[in-house]
C-alpha cells in the first residue's frame, strides 16, 4: 500500500504522473496538505480519475503565520519552534482519524519539512520499515543539496531533536534518511545533488501522456487565460523578492517597461504571497495597463495549452521558467536576472546553463550581466518578435 503526501498544485500533478506511470496497479492513498494555494478544480479532477483508493485532507504546518521580522535570531527560533509544535501536535488526532492503522510500505513526499516528518512519525508507529521517495515539487530540486532536501542545517537539527522529544518520538532523522532512496524528476540526467538519491524520470507531458494532459486541459477550462494569449512578456516574482523590498525588482520591471508596451506585460506574483496584504499592493504602480496575476491555480496548465515560441519569461530564480521545456518540450525565451542582484544564489549559473544546453535554439536563454545589457537584450528580443508577428 502506497501513501502520497501532496503540498501544492504542481506537486499534485507530478504525483499523478508518477502514480500512473510507475505504480498503475498498486493500491494507494493520497493525502493533501490543506492550503489556500491549492486549486479545487484540479483536486476534483484527480478525485474523478479514481486513481487513489482514498483522498484525504490533512492540516499543514502553520509555521508561517506568526510575523517574526522584528525578533532576535534566537527568539525567532523559539517562537517558530513552539508554534509548529502546537499546530502539529493538535493534528495528531486528525491523523488518527484519517489514517488509522494502515500499514504503508512506501511514502512519497517532496522534502523533509515539519508536516512530512510528523506524518513519518505517525506511520512509523505501525510499520517500521516503510520506504520513502521524493517527488519533484519544482525543477529547482535538481539543484538542492542534501541539507535543503533533508533539512540538515544546525538550526533544523536542533529543531528536529526538540520536536521529537516534545512529541514523545525518539526516532532519529537519519533513520528516515536511510529509508529514502529515490527521487522522481523530469530531467534525471541533470540531477546533481549530494543527497545520493537514485533519480527516476517523470514522463514528459505530451500526447502520449493523455491522462495527465487532460488534467491540465480541465484546469485551463476554469481559467481566463486571455492575458497569457494576448501578452508576450511574463515576469515571475521569486519568493525572495519580499526580502528585497522590491527595490531591485522594481528597477528591472521599469527597465522592461522602457522597452515594451505596458499592455504586453504580465506580472505573476509568487504563490507564497498571493492573498497577502503585502502582495496585493506591491505592484499597484503598474496598474491598470500591466496585468498583475495573483490567482491560485496550476500555472503549468497555461504553459501546456498555449504556444510559447514567441513568449518571454523573465525571473530572478523561479523554477517555473524551467517547466515549459522540461515538462512539455517547449522553448520560450527565458531571461534570468539573478546576476543583477547584490546577493548570490547558489547554483544559478548551472540552473541557467542546463536549460540552455537542453534548448535547440540556445540563443533564447539570456543572462545579462548588468541593467544596460538587460535592456539591449530585451530590445533585440522585442524587435525579433515583432518581425515574426508581421
Amino acid at each position: 500500500m502506497l501513501a502520497f503526501y501532496a503540498i501544492t498544485n504542481l506537486h499534485l500533478l507530478n504525483i499523478v504522473n508518477v502514480k500512473k506511470f510507475y505504480f498503475p496497479n498498486e493500491d494507494a492513498d493520497l493525502y493533501i496538505a490543506v492550503s489556500d494555494r491549492l486549486s479545487p478544480t484540479l483536486i476534483n479532477a484527480i478525485i474523478d480519475l479514481k486513481l487513489f483508493n482514498r483522498i484525504e485532507y490533512l492540516p499543514a504546518s502553520e509555521k508561517g503565520k506568526i510575523k517574526l521580522f522584528n525578533q532576535t535570531h534566537y527568539l525567532r527560533l523559539i517562537i517558530r519552534f513552539f508554534e509548529v509544535i502546537v499546530s502539529n501536535y493538535k493534528s495528531s488526532e486528525n491523523l488518527k482519524e484519517k489514517i488509522g492503522k494502515i500499514h504503508y510500505s512506501h511514502l512519497f513526499i517532496n522534502d523533509f519539512g515539519t508536516s512530512q516528518i510528523f506524518m513519518m512519525n505517525y506511520l512509523n508507529k505501525y510499520y517500521h520499515s516503510f520506504r520513502i521517495s521524493i517527488i519533484e515539487e519544482g525543477a529547482g530540486v535538481l539543484y538542492s543539496n542534501k541539507d535543503k532536501i533533508f533539512f540538515l542545517s544546525i538550526q533544523d537539527r536542533i529543531f528536529f531533536t526538540l520536536f521529537q522529544l516534545l512529541t514523545l518520538n525518539l526516532v532519529k532523522k537519519d533513520v528516515y534518511i536511510r529509508r529514502t532512496n529515490a527521487i522522481y524528476v523530469y530531467k534525471p540526467q541533470l540531477y546533481c545533488s549530494d543527497a545520493h538519491l537514485a533519480p527516476e524520470m517523470i514522463p514528459e507531458i505530451n500526447h502520449s501522456n493523455n491522462l495527465v494532459k487532460k488534467l491540465l486541459e480541465n484546469e485551463v477550462q476554469s481559467l481566463d487565460i486571455s492575458a497569457y494569449l494576448e501578452r508576450r512578456y511574463y515576469y515571475f516574482a521569486s519568493s525572495e523578492v519580499m526580502r528585497d523590498s522590491y527595490t531591485t525588482t522594481t528597477l528591472h520591471i521599469n527597465t522592461l517597461l522602457s522597452v515594451i508596451p505596458e499592455n504586453q506585460l504580465i506580472i505573476k506574483d509568487h504563490p507564497r504571497f498571493t492573498n497577502t496584504d503585502q502582495a496585493s499592493s506591491a505592484y499597484d504602480q503598474y496598474l491598470p495597463n500591466t496585468y498583475v496575476d495573483q490567482r491560485n491555480y496550476l500555472l503549468e496548465s497555461i504553459f501546456s495549452q498555449i504556444n510559447l515560441d514567441n513568449k518571454v519569461l523573465i525571473t530572478r530564480n523561479s523554477a517555473c521558467v524551467l517547466h515549459p521545456k522540461y515538462m512539455f518540450g517547449k522553448e520560450p525565451y527565458v531571461l534570468f536576472t539573478y546576476k543583477l542582484y547584490s546577493d548570490n544564489i547558489t547554483n544559478m549559473d548551472k540552473f541557467a546553463s542546463d536549460l540552455k544546453i537542453s534548448y535547440n535554439n540556445k540563443e533564447k536563454i539570456l543572462v545579462p550581466e548588468n541593467i544596460e545589457e538587460m535592456k539591449n537584450m530585451l530590445q533585440i528580443i522585442h524587435q525579433s518578435i515583432i518581425k515574426k508577428a508581421n
